[in-house]
């Protein structure tokens, strides 16, 4: 086995170097997607689950602000924050979805309802589990707005169903003759 003692001060210089320019491309990299983060309209964040099953974020984006009305850093120091915001209906859906992916490590995909300043909002929610080597499971991902869609949605079926009722109730019926 070949230790720092053994190797010449070139082999050192040289990999000391390289290690400088392996340490200037990952800092490279991190300000990288930090600045494609904080131009996203969406919410990017790292979720994590701990071994017993506790909830918390390492990163999040600025834009959970915009988005959420409350500050990255009030997320990132207690996560209930934000996931208290789910409504009760959605939370136990929300946490039996997150154990299955943890379980499976399959990625997760929800539409959730959330209360933002006394308003229902819609978020969808996408992310990718990695299982980490201490039994923590984290998730990459994000999460937008879709609240004008559901809008229009709910628009949609309810000017359907208004147009059903006309029909049905100005609804003569079909003459069909046969001239032969």
């Amino acid at each position: 086995m070949i230790n720092d003692s053994d190797k010449t001060r070139e082999e050192l210089i040289e990999e000391l170097v390289s290690l400088r320019g392996a340490e200037e491309r990952l800092r490279e990299s991190g300000a990288k997607c930090r600045r494609l983060s904080e131009n996203s309209p969406a919410v990017v964040f790292r979720f994590l689950l701990s071994p017993e099953g506790q909830f918390s974020f390492s990163y999040i984006s600025d834009a959970v602000t915009r988005t959420m009305g409350v500050s990255a850093e009030a997320v990132l120091a207690d996560s209930s924050v934000l996931l208290g915001l789910i409504i009760p209906e959605d939370q136990k859906v929300f946490s039996e979805a997150v154990f299955r992916s943890a379980q499976t490590l399959t990625p997760y995909r929800q539409m959730l309802r959330l209360m933002r300043d006394g308003d229902l909002v819609w978020m969808d929610a996408r992310s990718t589990p990695t299982a980490l080597s201490d039994g923590w499971v984290a998730w990459d991902g994000f999460f937008f707005d879709i609240t004008e869609r559901k809008r229009d949605e709910e628009e949609l079926r309810s000017n359907a169903r208004r147009f059903d009722a006309w029909l049905s109730s100005n609804f003569i019926g079909i003459l069909q003759s046969n001239d032969d």
